[in-house]
């Protein structure tokens, strides 16, 4: 599906298609096309995982509808509003997202919550975790930080590399739940 968005005064041709599998999106912005996980964490922010080049990167993305077809966005810390209109018609906003309240709580991208070095990987592609199970060791200002995760799962991508330095907001692993 084709929309128009305009933000700031901007338009963008956004195309959005449904990926190889659930969650996954393909999305191109100005001709670049990005596969990416999204999952709404609450009725008011989604969730994009983003792969890119053997690393991935996480977005949080508060959306709040005001008015018939505009949006307030933010990310960052920083707030667009944004109007989206199909290419042939006029766009009705968007339902509110799914509860996240049911058992499938959906993918879950462990991210680096500040900068550091990566001292151990604990799991490995592939391996089934439980919620609370050390998934990253990461040293920050001399201080070991263990993280963990989220929910019960399997790990589908393990981008953390022993001794890597990372950024802060940089996905460390992605979890998705056992089916």
């Amino acid at each position: 599906m084709n929309f128009d968005v305009f933000v700031n005064g901007r338009t963008w041709k956004v195309g959005v298609e449904p990926g190889d599998r659930d969650e996954r999106l393909r999305v191109t912005v100005k001709g670049l096309t990005r596969t990416m996980l999204a999952a709404w964490i609450d009725p008011a922010t989604l969730s994009l995982i983003a792969d890119e080049d053997q690393a991935a990167r996480s977005y949080e993305i508060g959306v709040r509808k005001i008015g018939l077809v505009d949006l307030e966005i933010t990310l960052d810390g920083r707030v667009a509003t944004a109007q989206v209109s199909s290419v042939t018609e006029r766009a009705k906003p968007p339902a509110t997202p799914p509860s996240r309240s049911d058992e499938s709580p959906g993918v879950h991208a462990l991210v680096s919550p500040m900068p550091g070095r990566v001292v151990r990987v604990l799991a490995a592609d592939g391996e089934r975790v439980a919620a609370g199970q050390g998934i990253v060791v990461i040293e920050a200002m001399k201080m070991e930080n263990e993280l963990r995760s989220p929910i019960d799962g399997v790990v589908t991508k393990m981008a953390a590399r022993q001794d890597a330095a990372i950024e802060s907001g940089v996905v460390l692993a992605v979890i998705e739940p056992c089916r």
